[in-house]
């Protein structure tokens, strides 16, 4: 069940600016972008087909903030897992899922995935999943390091797309027009790239790639932390939701069973990690109680090494 939306100052203006229309044109049997629907659950994907799924993006994708680090991933595979063969491609992890890998890295931009992308895309997945922008309209220099013009951002996308459907030919890759910010500052930018991603999407469907588009800007400000920007764990429920309910709209041809066995990845690190970005406190807390219980396990578990060891 879903948390009762509270009505703030951030969600009206991300409301106010989740009304613009990204609508393009195309030959597809479905209309772009995609828009959330509220599919039920259970939902068969394609029948008698694994999801080899691969998360691409930053710490959005990452999960930061979230209090198990899962993201929204953590949904997205409890929803998927009632009708659907899953696995979750991708050499990073991090949360509580003993499957949860991705391809995402905090604090990086477009430009950055596309350098890193490479191996992760070598396990074939057959969906991939791409949230991808967010720094790159930041005002910190240090955080969009190919500078935050719109534009230049929208053509660094169109590069990564195109290497992903190099790599996996065979993929459906669904692009997220992403979350809107709840900071003044940044929202001309970010509305102007959001408003691009449609009409990069369209330039590879128009050459036969097999590329959706998914307008998750109608996620509301109550959703977010207090930074504005990376969801609160409502808010990764919420994205998990939406993912499901895009893949359960994706023409049901494209979807090809994925090339080889699943692969090996790499064994699996500690369950969480530290922030982001340590210098803020708002992601300070977005650790959560797991992180703190995480400690207070070390700690007891001392102490039952030195009773032992003592006694």
């Amino acid at each position: 069940m879903r948390a009762p939306r509270l009505i703030t100052t951030a969600s009206v203006l991300v409301m106010a600016l989740a009304s613009t229309d990204y609508s393009i044109h195309t030959n597809l049997s479905v209309s772009l972008p995609l828009e959330y629907t509220s599919a039920p659950t259970g939902e068969i994907v394609k029948e008698n087909t694994e999801l080899r799924i691969l998360c691409v993006g930053d710490s959005i994708t990452v999960g930061d903030g979230s209090s198990d680090w899962d993201g929204y991933r953590g949904e997205l595979k409890a929803l998927l897992s009632e009708s659907n063969e899953l696995f979750f491609a991708g050499d990073q992890q991090r949360g509580t899922l003993p499957d949860g890998y991705f391809a995402a890295w905090g604090g990086q931009t477009i430009q950055y995935m596309d350098e890193h992308v490479g191996p992760p895309l070598e396990q074939r997945p057959n969906i991939i999943l791409l949230h991808a922008g967010t720094n790159d309209m930041s005002a910190r220099p240090e955080r969009s390091v190919q500078g935050n013009d719109p534009t230049g951002a929208a053509n660094r996308l169109g590069v990564l797309i195109d290497q992903m459907a190099k790599a996996c030919p065979d993929a459906v890759i669904i692009v997220a027009i992403i979350i809107s910010s709840c900071d003044e500052e940044r929202r001309e930018r970010e509305s102007e790239f959001q408003s691009l991603i449609p009409g990069v999407v369209k330039e590879r469907i128009d050459t036969g790639k097999h590329v959706l588009v998914a307008d998750f800007t109608t996620i509301t400000g109550d959703y977010l932390r207090k930074d504005c920007i990376h969801p609160n764990n409502n808010g990764y429920k919420e994205m998990g939701r939406y993912w499901y309910d895009f893949l359960t709209q994706v023409p049901k041809s494209w979807i090809q069973a994925p090339i080889g066995g699943d692969p090996e990845q790499p064994e699996r690190g500690p369950l969480v990690g530290p922030p982001t970005d340590p210098d803020d406190e708002d992601h300070k807390d977005g650790a959560g109680s797991f992180g703190t219980q995480l400690g207070f396990l070390t700690g007891l578990a001392s102490m039952v090494v030195f009773w032992h060891t003592v006694f």
